[in-house]
């Protein structure tokens, strides 16, 4: 395996009893980002992600992307939420038009939430987003 990259983010919700965690791997020769994100996720959070991954200087912006979002709690999101990551990513990912981003989740208002991103990304990118409840398929399209 040709890994280039690892970055883990934590950040601590000790008040609560609750750690949102980011891993992110890069594997350059398999053309694809991997974000794993467990726990409570805020907007402001996945955007300090975002424009730290953007950033770096191997950043590819036509980089397929999986986003494991199965341990994930997106329950703090909301519409406006949701177009301002939108806003955010139509201005860096998926540039050429050649790239795919798959979203896995497993519970139903993490699919829902993440079906209104799909919806709201269409038009603002070529790029091609879709999301998954199983993960074997995500990888299958990603890779297709």
């Amino acid at each position: 395996m040709n890994c280039c990259l690892l970055l883990v983010d934590i950040i601590d919700y000790s008040a609560i009893g609750l750690t949102m965690t980011i891993t992110t791997h890069i594997d350059k020769e398999a053309n694809l980002r991997h974000h794993k994100v467990t726990g409570p996720l805020t907007k402001d959070e996945l955007i300090e992600k975002l424009k730290e991954v953007y950033s770096e200087p191997d950043f590819d912006p036509d980089m397929n992307t999986l986003w494991d979002l199965r341990e994930a709690d997106l329950s703090s999101f909301f519409s406006p939420d949701i177009q301002e990551v939108r806003d955010f990513v139509s201005e860096h990912w998926g540039t050429g038009g050649k790239s795919r981003s798959a979203l896995v989740v497993s519970r139903d208002l993490n699919y829902g939430l993440s079906r209104m991103y799909e919806a709201f990304l269409k038009g603002k990118t070529s790029s091609e987003v879709a999301v998954f409840r199983d993960y074997d398929d995500a990888v299958k399209w990603i890779k297709s």
